[in-house]
């Protein structure tokens, strides 16, 4: 059976239980993955799957299950506790309805290679083994790696009429190299294998780990400016930008709350989420409740402009539903285990004018960032203490040196309207297309 078919047995069903109305999610995952360790490979996963999660509503009393599919009577056994699971749940007061059908149309580009994970597993070793190869030859330990190939389609259908599936390839590849003491780490995301450029991934992870090993400490406190690399600015802003995530507001967790229309931030700043993005790893017509998907600027130039919303928020707070009800983000394998909640899709920070040279020439004496230990941000408050892995001190307009065991530490809320310069060359990172930027009046504290 194909995931349509499952979604409308599973439909088809639950009829005899009487629900009010009902949901299903079916996926089918195809995927290869790599491990690496050391100077070769270390394990590999050729593995193919279908999920399915159903959603039943029972006078607005909600159950959810999910399981996987090897066999019909599985279909079944799911439909049968999601009833359950409704028939005992506490009714919510603000649940109206499963989205209905709306009519979907358009294309998106670059977001499937239909001979992507029918690859050789051999022509992709080789691939690796580049990296490899430099690494034994630069005296770099490769501690980790992992090279993962995903092919998925799904379908979600409910009991209203919303039939749509939707189908794409993903590309994750994650290297972690040491250098003496220094430790570097490269991250590639795409929607094709062939994109990747391995001898650009391989400079990155000899920059970063050789910089490590050189690290030197800096003492005491600082106010300082400081530039982040797109790798982990991403990070960054996917906290930032849980502020206008409709789930957020609608529980009252959101410091913009009745904040439309009102400046959040610098006015050089314009972020879009763009559900239609090609080559975008979010990218479908619709999102995963049927509802299509659109582009929407979040923040224009500074000022608020909107939030985005799945089914369910959007009509708690008599708003439009924006295309934003996902299960699956950029890690898809357990997507048919979630509900549909309001998430970003593809985000892009519109880039400015300065390349990185110019935007450290500027600088009199500050900081670029390369990578956080592990960017961890506050959801309310916006509060952050960041240890910082991999950074170079620039003092006059010039790198000095690397820095390591050095703390930042700020406000999300506060930074972004602290910012002094946008690159022009943005960089994909997972689901975020954004450059690097500078940012006035830090605090850096040395460890």
């Amino acid at each position: 059976m194909d995931v349509e078919d499952i979604s409308q047995y599973a439909i088809k069903q639950s009829e005899s239980y009487w629900p009010d109305q009902i949901e299903a999610f079916t996926i089918k995952i195809k995927m290869k993955k790599f491990y690496y360790e050391g100077e070769g490979l270390s394990g590999f996963i050729n593995n193919e799957w279908r999920g399915l999660g159903i959603k039943s509503v029972i006078d607005k009393r909600i159950g959810y299950s999910s399981g996987m599919i090897n066999k019909i009577s599985d279909i079944k056994k799911i439909v049968e506790k999601s009833i359950k699971m409704a028939r005992v749940s506490p009714k919510d007061k603000d649940f109206e309805s499963l989205p209905p059908p709306t009519q979907i149309s358009g294309s998106i580009t670059d977001i499937f290679d239909k001979n992507m994970i029918y690859l050789d597993e051999e022509e992709i070793i080789k691939e690796a083994s580049f990296l490899l190869n430099k690494a034994k030859e630069a005296d770099i330990k490769i501690t980790c790696g992992q090279v993962k190939l995903i092919q998925f389609e799904f379908n979600v259908m409910n009991s209203l009429g919303v039939n749509f599936s939707h189908k794409a390839t993903n590309v994750f590849i994650f290297f972690q190299a040491m250098k003496e003491r220094g430790e570097g780490i490269v991250k590639a995301y795409s929607t094709t294998f062939r994109n990747i450029n391995w001898d650009v991934l391989w400079q990155e992870l000899y920059r970063r780990a050789k910089n490590a090993s050189e690290a030197e400490r800096i003492k005491g406190s600082h106010t300082v400016e400081v530039i982040i690399d797109p790798i982990d600015l991403s990070g960054l802003f996917s906290s930032y930008l849980r502020a206008a995530n409709g789930e957020f507001i609608y529980q009252k967790r959101s410091p913009w709350i009745n904040k439309l229309n009102e400046k959040v931030a610098s006015e050089s700043l314009t972020i879009i989420d763009d559900g239609r993005m090609p080559g975008g790893l979010m990218s479908a017509l619709a999102d995963d409740e049927g509802v299509p998907t659109k582009k929407k600027i979040i923040i224009n130039r500074g000022i608020l402009e909107s939030y985005y919303f799945d089914y369910y928020t959007a009509r708690a707070l008599d708003g439009e539903p924006t295309g934003n009800g996902f299960r699956r983000d950029t890690d898809i394998e357990d997507a048919h285990t979630k509900i549909a909640r309001s998430n970003l899709s593809n985000v892009e920070i519109l880039h400015g004018n300065k390349d990185k040279s110019e935007l450290i020439e500027e600088i009199d004496f500050g900081l670029y960032i390369d990578k956080f230990s592990k960017p961890i941000i506050r959801n309310i408050s916006g509060d952050f203490s960041l240890e910082i892995r991999n950074s170079f001190l620039i003092k006059n307009g010039e790198i000095i040196n690397p820095i390591s065991h050095v703390l930042l530490v700020g406000n999300i809320y506060d930074i972004m309207n602290k910012i002094t310069g946008i690159g022009k060359e943005p960089e994909m990172q997972c689901n975020f297309k954004l450059p690097a930027m500078r940012f006035e009046n830090l605090k850096l504290i040395g460890l």
